[in-house]
């Protein structure tokens, strides 16, 4: 009998400990909480409220450019030389007048009575003054050659805030075409009875982001208000602690802004502002339609001429975003236009988290 209790409570303290091989136990990671740093998980507060009212204060911008254009023959060899000492008007075997739409997004940041300040980026409200296409090489059709095709030269441009009633149409008060940055602002008719909506969540850090780092966008993709959610890439890809994230977002996003969380909600900080996609050229084939109601019957096969025709793919899922840093530098370089205009500034203002 002994035997037997004995022989039982080995076999008993074998399976104890295979079963403990078998099923280890995973160390306990809690999550940190006050650590100071921008937050790398989903919010587990509400966080309906304060978005609420940040996009309350993110506008649409749109933009009407109009162009006049010249086409020249090739034989006529017009070059840069000719644009620009005026002579190549005599050359232009056509003229046309054309219209360019764009849009972007822009956020109010400040309001001082009727004046509004909006922050966006350059390339949205700075369309350029000329275009210019080149004939390709006869050596080699990859390359260009140095006589002009077209050159068109802009003639008016035409702003609007979209949402934004009874305002004048923006004004530029100051831009960096480099970092791609830009302040207008607009002309309410009369005083608001209540506020304007402004962004009052301060410019954070973007080089205490890191990989993974969640964050909120903001914008106006293809003429729509969304906000979506993404994570942090390459953070501090450059000096200026410029980053990139993984956003379905498509043009017209230039300007949104980027939240992060830093300890949880509310405390909201703006940390970036997005300004570019990784767009791609496509080229396809297309019909010649002169008109825009003409009927295609689908059934039969198109007996017309074909054209090849070239258009932007933006929907790569990867929106590079230029840091709050640069966005805070710019603001303060700026402050003397920006008080000339009428703007109450305060003291504090652009508020930085340090």
């Amino acid at each position: 009998m002994t035997k037997f209790i004995f022989s039982f409570l080995i076999l008993l303290l074998i399976l104890s400990c295979n079963s403990r091989v078998r099923a280890p136990q995973s160390p306990s990671l809690p999550l940190p909480k006050g650590d100071g740093q921008y937050d790398s998980e989903f919010p587990s507060s509400p966080t309906s409220p304060y978005l609420d009212k940040i996009v309350q204060s993110v506008k649409m911008i749109s933009i009407l450019t109009f162009y006049k254009a010249y086409e020249f023959r090739l034989q006529d060899s017009v070059t840069i030389e000719q644009i620009r000492d005026g002579s190549f008007r005599r050359k232009a075997f056509m003229q046309s007048i054309y219209e360019r739409p764009a849009a972007g997004t822009a956020t109010a940041i400040l309001q001082s009575d009727k004046e509004i300040l909006f922050l966006t980026c350059a390339h949205v409200v700075m369309q350029k003054d000329t275009a210019i296409v080149y004939y390709a090489s006869e050596k080699d059709s990859r390359t260009k050659s140095k006589f002009i095709y077209s050159f068109a030269q802009k003639m008016r441009q035409i702003s609007s805030l979209i949402s934004v009633p009874r305002a004048s149409q923006p004004k530029l008060i100051a831009a960096d075409e480099e970092k791609d940055l830009a302040l207008i602002s607009i002309t309410l008719a009369e005083r608001p009875r209540t506020p304007f909506p402004v962004l009052t969540f301060p410019f954070g850090q973007a080089k205490q982001l890191h990989w993974g780092t969640f964050v909120y966008l903001i914008g106006y993709p293809k003429g729509k208000l969304l906000l979506t959610s993404s994570v942090v890439s390459a953070p501090n890809r450059d000096e200026q602690h410029d980053f990139l994230m993984n956003a379905m977002v498509s043009r017209g996003v230039s300007g949104g802004i980027i939240l992060a969380l830093r300890d949880g909600v509310p405390n909201f900080e703006l940390v970036g502002i997005a300004n570019a996609l990784n767009a791609q050229i496509q080229y396809y084939l297309k019909p010649e339609f002169k008109e825009k109601n003409t009927f295609v019957d689908m059934e039969q096969p198109y007996q017309g001429k074909i054209f090849l025709g070239r258009r932007i793919a933006d929907d790569s899922n990867i929106a590079f975003a230029i840091s709050a840093e640069s966005v805070v530098r710019f603001i303060r370089k700026n402050m003397a236009k920006i008080k000339a205009e009428g703007f109450n500034v305060p003291a504090d203002f652009p508020l930085q988290v340090k």
